[in-house]
């Protein structure tokens, strides 16, 4: 436990060319069916569906849930399928159809956590939306057909959906990426059944919405007779899984960071899950740059759309790497053996914190909050620490959130513990811990004042993405610093390319060598891109970004401009006929007038 695991598809026993046979073997017997050919009994797929193994999916403790719940309800349990071979049930089309039915009327309450958003008056307030894994769970709860409509005739209640505060559960319901437990576990006591990847033994490289995903499947409910829908849903999941954990190949290079705000890998996070499996019937390549008519056609004709959320995201970026780029120069970074180089971020000053971090180089990030009494750790390679206050998630994160209990350990206490001995800082990191997390020179009522007052500005509102920019390159270049920077920061001697963007160490390659099997080409494709970032490169990514986006502006333009000529056209044409008509009833009227005239001057 604990340890990567080496399979496919959440832990399906087989590597990328036996599922390719597989799906190959399962699209030749659609097709054979079509043409009534013969069909060979064993075969590549059906063995391939007997061998699925999936580590923390557990089909029989989700039929003893269900068989609990509807037993307390008073309903017939005949239609519970029986456990089979290799944690699999045995099931008929028809025997689905009637579990489906028993499942609905059984679980009344599904629960997932939901996301905070600071309000206008400061407080934090739980909204009724989850992030992409807790999304996909109830997308896969759908599509397994248990989530229930409300039906007067039938007197059935719709399934309720609740959204609790992380780390929470509710009891009696069917609780998903919640709850600090790991895999599929059931208290009988309650009825309430627990899927969830954030115990304390979580293997890295899971989500809840695979362990749901498997569970369904094996349970009878979710099958796999659409290759090409498989397909998809299989590679959204996966996709769900590596981003959760920060792990997708080649996300932790400048270029990727740089251009997320135009690739699935920035814009999941808008993005619901139905979306996201649309995605992947389209493309391949979640780091694949979108135009802006790619973008739009995800708009929902309501709210905010996509592609303003985008140029959103996008100075968020700018703004993450300004932050960095000033954290670098007052030196709020140390050197680790067993955990590369860690980014010291005090205050949350980098907007897009751990995913800004690794983009730009660094191999873990610590994000300390005196203020909120919290911190956060995130590294590529396994901590293997416990410290006094907080828990581990899933080998790689320590979180001790915001919780109301005050902070014990020290910032010094964590890097020394991180760092595995003495902590080495230098700069304006040395001084804040010398001085207990205090600026002797500055006395101040903000705690984090004294900190912010050596960084460039407001790294978190930089006034423009040529700024942001211009500061990344003058670093990448070792040039001059910005002359809004403070006196002791100009100071210091120009930072190079390796200090801030060093070369991948084999840590950082460690991480995509033990990437699933089946993004073994991406990760491939990527880590040429990963070491190979050059001193202009980040001008030229942008160049090409407003280059595509003015040309997708004026493409845009010229089909508006197509269409109004057409409308234009056909107003004229509209013209024309109603012309023709108006001479054709004027020549009628001067012909009956004609002849009444001669009507008239003949027997008038």
């Amino acid at each position: 436990m604990g340890e990567r695991r080496h399979e496919t598809r959440f832990g399906i026993n087989a590597d990328p060319a036996e599922i390719m046979d597989a799906l190959r073997t399962k699209g030749q017997q659609e097709e054979n069916k079509l043409e009534k050919k013969d069909i060979t009994p064993e075969t590549t797929w059906e063995e391939f569906r007997k061998n699925k193994q999936a580590e923390g999916a557990n089909a029989e403790t989700f039929l003893a849930f269900v068989r609990a719940k509807a037993e307390s309800r008073g309903l017939p349990i005949e239609a519970i399928p029986k456990m089979g071979e290799l944690g699999m049930v045995e099931i008929t089309e028809e025997g689905r159809k009637a579990f489906r039915e028993l499942a609905r009327l059984a679980i009344t309450e599904l629960a997932t956590h939901g996301m905070t958003e600071r309000g206008p008056d400061g407080k934090m307030t739980l909204k009724t939306f989850s992030d992409t894994d807790g999304d996909a769970c109830i997308y896969l709860c759908k599509l397994a057909g248990i989530v229930a409509k409300k039906n007067k005739k039938m007197g059935t209640e719709a399934t309720k959906i609740t959204y609790v505060d992380k780390g929470q559960g509710k009891e009696g319901a069917m609780v998903m990426d919640t709850s600090g437990r790991e895999g599929v576990q059931f208290d009988a006591e309650t009825e309430t059944l627990y899927i969830d990847h954030h115990g304390d033994e979580s293997p890295t490289g899971t989500s809840t919405a695979g362990y749901l995903y498997d569970t369904l499947w094996r349970a009878g409910l979710i099958d796999l007779d659409n290759v090409f829908e498989a397909a998809a849903l299989e590679g959204a999941i996966e996709f769900v899984s590596a981003v959760d954990n920060g792990e997708y190949p080649g996300m932790h290079n400048p270029k990727a960071f740089l251009q997320s705000s135009k690739t699935m890998l920035g814009l999941s996070p808008y993005l619901n899950f139905t979306e996201i499996v649309d995605f992947f019937k389209k493309y391949r390549d979640p780091l694949e740059v979108l135009t802006d008519r790619q973008i739009n056609e995800w708009n929902r004709g309501s709210g905010e759309s996509i592609l303003s959320r985008a140029e959103k995201r996008q100075e968020r970026v700018e703004n993450s790497i300004n932050a960095i780029i000033s954290l670098k120069a007052a030196e709020f970074d140390v050197e680790s053996d067993k955990l590369g180089r860690i980014l010291v971020d005090i205050g949350k000053q980098v907007p897009m914190g751990r995913d800004a971090a690794f983009g730009m180089g660094f191999d873990t990030y610590l994000m300390w909050n005196p203020d909120d009494d919290s911190f956060f750790v995130q590294s590529k390679k396994p901590l293997n620490v416990r410290f006094d206050q907080g828990f581990v998630v899933r080998e790689k994160m320590w979180m001790k959130p915001r919780d109301g209990v005050a902070l014990k350990i020290t910032l010094k206490e964590v890097l020394e513990m991180l760092t595995g001995g003495e902590v080495k800082a230098r700069g304006k990191l040395a001084e804040y811990l010398e001085n207990g997390g205090e600026n002797r020179e500055n006395e101040t009522d903000d705690p984090l004042k004294a900190f912010t007052d050596v960084l460039v500005g407001e790294p978190s509102n930089a006034e423009t993405a040529e700024t942001t920019l211009d500061a990344f390159t003058d670093v990448l270049e070792g040039g001059p610093a910005k002359e809004q920077e403070v006196e002791t920061v100009e100071e210091m001697e120009p930072v190079s390319r390796e200090q801030v963007l060093p070369i991948p160490s084999t840590l950082r390659e460690g991480v995509l060598a033990e990437t699933p099997p089946d993004m073994e080409d991406l990760a491939e494709e990527h880590q040429t891109a990963e070491s190979a970032v050059v001193q202009d490169e980040v001008h030229q990514i942008m160049e090409d970004l407003r280059l595509r986006q003015a040309l997708d502006e004026a493409e845009i333009q010229g089909e508006q401009a197509a269409e109004r000529s057409e409308a234009a056209v056909q107003v004229a044409q509209d013209m024309e006929g109603e012309y023709r008509v108006l001479r054709f009833m004027n020549g009628l009227r001067s012909s009956w007038k004609r002849v009444r005239g001669w009507f008239n001057r003949t027997f008038g």
